[in-house]
């Protein structure tokens, strides 16, 4: 499992909760999400020594992305079963 900041493990936590949030909201903040992992600098270029730090905070940045992905694609698949089985 990928690594996580304390404080932005809460504020993805806090972002992946689907209460009574309407799910095209929750949809467009995964996209947003997936987008920030596929184009992170980390995941595309090649390491080059005297920018360490900048590819590191961008590794951290895309880990994190990750566990916003797979905490978002969990709340939205509950979800949606939910509004299945939930009476008309």
């Amino acid at each position: 499992m990928p690594s996580v900041p304390d404080d932005k493990e809460k504020e993805q936590k806090k972002a992946a909760e689907l209460d009574s949030e309407d799910m095209t909201g929750a949809l467009g903040r995964l996209c947003k999400l997936i987008d920030s992992f596929v184009e992170n600098p980390a995941l595309k270029n090649a390491v080059d020594a005297p920018q360490l730090e900048k590819i590191k905070a961008d590794k951290a940045r895309a880990d994190s992305d990750l566990v916003g992905i797979i905490e978002f694609r969990e709340n939205i698949q509950k979800r949606a079963e939910s509004l299945k089985t939930a009476p008309k």
